[in-house]
């Protein structure tokens, strides 16, 4: 593996390349807390202490159902796949399109192999911090199970293992997609796809010295390892730092900075992705320090909440100041207006006032509630909306809308603003797509084939060729069926080909389905459909009936008179010739009969071997 003239990273190389990078990300970091603390219901309704003591301190689910709304919006866009043929052969486009389904396969399984699906979580994070990030692909292995040995086991216990080694073997697939904590991960914040890339996580001691002990005995990059003393206790968290480069992956101790190993990185990529939103923008500054780099950082991770935090914080506080006046005039709070205070006192706290007569005791009265404190709430909550988007997202539907095409058309429109989002989406996961077929290609120490879903791609089936491009189309069955219609029409006035119109519908494996409709077609050939009745009746015990049926009637047929014989007509045995006799070459019923019978035999193996 080709280094590219980078010299080897030491311990000084991470302590330095994180204290470049850490400020540029730390007043970014201050505003996820922020929107963080808003999703969670947890942020200060009320400033001062004081204020916190004495009032109520409720919080609205409105935050959370923002966010989760813009991510169900998000979801409702399914990732379609399409890979770019060599040439324009069959076989060339035929392999292409195994590798669409076979990077579709692979996608689904990263999403299954995490708590959280990787896409919603990388969606979540776009929506909420402004900003995502995912891990990958990376190999956990580079070469399938080894072989059992029989050594040392029965002949049944072997046969055991041989076939749940066949059975991992075929369905061996060892790459995988993460997404990182967002503070863990330390990159360019205008890099895309970043060029260097530092990630801090915690390992218990066992795991970590897991991690080494593998390293040790990798294949596909030789490690340079440490023996560090990590101590005695198996659980003890030992935070690290990671560095990646195209050309060098290493781990360092965080505290001390110690290497703990360091190896060439035989991915041949930086195995990250990232994007922001686009919701923000890149302002122009005063200059081009850290601070101003600082700047731009946080204007660029725009989530969902950013532009109505305040609005939220005034709607949260109306609600808390309005249960508190309703409470208030519900349990009211007793007074006395005469007599001694420790009576009043008393009542309050639920018990007898004595020494009191009619009129000594009262009640606090409150103001009823003015119109302006509603009139206020609708006031945000329209603010909100259109700082955010539109609540017929969320299933309300449109005032004044009766029909489903109408009300698809106005979601459509409403879900403008994540256009750009989908667009970010559609960037990483075309790079974690290319990434997964030239691991494949290059790194997977294999000839196998690597099996996800029943689909299985083999190097010979890349070869060098990692085009694809990935497209997050909606996946609203309303939008989807007008597409398709529209897609129609340009196909039956010619406009597009058979190969555009797949396009545009998002249908994969196109030379698959060709394939199929051409099978189709020969199904419903007439000589072809003869065939296949034949097999079906073969199938079914019957190969002999219509031979039978026609024996059967040349039995009950009536007998053919013979003519007397020809004077002087000899035929080649030297018997007279009948006239009105069969003509040469005609068969006899039986031997009509017989024929039918041999030739059904003859075609049979032929339907059951295919041709």
């Amino acid at each position: 593996m080709s280094t590219h003239g980078e010299p080897k990273p030491t311990s000084k190389d991470m302590l330095e390349t994180t204290s470049h990078l850490e400020p540029l990300w730390k007043d970014a970091w201050a505003t996820w807390d922020t929107k963080v603390a808003y999703y969670r219901g947890t942020f200060e309704v009320w400033r001062t202490e004081a204020q916190r003591k004495t009032r109520p301190n409720y919080h609205l689910s409105y935050p959370a159902k923002i966010v989760d709304g813009a991510v169900n919006t998000l979801l409702a866009h399914e990732a379609t796949v399409h890979a770019f043929p060599t040439t324009d052969s069959e076989t060339e486009k035929s392999k292409a399109n195994l590798r669409e389904r076979w990077l579709t396969a692979v996608f689904a399984r990263c999403n299954r192999e995490q708590a959280v699906p990787v896409e919603r979580q990388v969606k979540h994070n776009l929506a909420l911090l402004g900003w995502g990030c995912v891990k990958g692909p990376v190999a956990e292995e580079t070469h399938p199970p080894d072989e059992p040995s029989a050594k040392g086991l029965s002949s049944e216990d072997y046969q055991l293992a041989m076939r749940r080694w066949e059975n991992e073997t075929k369905r061996w697939n060892p790459i995988r997609l993460y997404v990182p904590r967002a503070k863990s991960v330390l990159v360019d914040p205008l890099e895309r796809n970043p060029s260097i890339v530092v990630e801090r996580n915690r390992y218990y001691v066992k795991d970590l010295e897991a991690i080494l002990e593998k390293k040790r005995g990798k294949k596909y990059a030789l490690a340079e390892v440490s023996n560090p003393q990590l101590g005695g206790d198996p659980y003890a968290l030992i935070a690290c730092v990671e560095r990646w480069t195209k050309a060098w992956h290493g781990m360092a101790l965080a505290d001390g900075g110690e290497m703990l190993y360091v190896e060439e990185n035989g991915l041949g990529y930086v195995p990250f992705v990232a994007a922001f939103t686009g919701w923000g923008a890149e302002y122009l500054e005063d200059g081009v320090s850290a601070v101003d780099l600082a700047s731009t950082v946080v204007q660029l991770s725009k989530g969902i909440l950013d532009d109505v935090m305040d609005s939220l914080l005034m709607d949260t506080q109306r609600v808390n100041a309005t249960h508190d006046m309703l409470m208030r005039r519900v349990y009211r709070t007793v007074i006395r207006t005469t007599g001694k205070a420790e009576d009043a006192a008393a009542a309050l706290e639920g018990g007898v006032a004595e020494n009191t007569k009619e009129g000594d005791l009262g009640y606090v009265e409150y103001p009823d509630l003015p119109r302006s404190i509603f009139e206020a709430g609708a006031s945000y909550e329209r603010d909100i909306e259109r700082g955010t988007y539109p609540s017929l997202l969320l299933g309300q539907a449109a005032q004044g809308v009766t029909t489903l095409g109408a009300q698809a058309l106005l979601r459509k429109d409403a879900a403008g603003p994540f256009g750009v989002v989908v667009q970010q989406m559609d960037y990483m996961w075309t790079e974690l797509g290319s990434h997964m077929l030239q691991l494949v290609d290059t790194v997977l120490d294999t000839d196998e084939a690597i099996t996800e879903d029943e689909e299985s791609l083999r190097p010979q089936d890349v070869e060098g060729n990692y085009s694809v491009k990935i497209q997050f189309l909606s996946a609203d069955p309303v939008q989807k069926a007008a597409e398709q219609q529209q897609a129609m029409i340009e196909w039956e006035k010619r406009l597009i080909s058979n190969e555009d119109y797949y396009d545009k519908v998002g249908t994969e494996d196109s030379t698959g389905i060709r394939r199929r409709v051409l099978v189709e077609d020969l199904y419903r050939d007439p000589e072809v459909k003869a065939i296949l009745l034949t097999a079906a009746k073969l199938s079914m015990g019957m190969e002999d009936l219509k031979a039978q049926i026609a024996e059967l009637q040349a039995r009950q047929a009536p007998a053919v008179p013979t003519a007397p014989a020809v004077p002087g007509l000899l035929g080649p045995d030297g018997l007279p010739i009948a006239s009105g006799a069969a003509q040469v070459g005609q068969p006899t019923p039986q031997e009509e009969a017989q024929g039918m019978r041999q030739a059904v035999r003859n075609i049979a193996p032929m339907i059951a071997g295919g041709q």
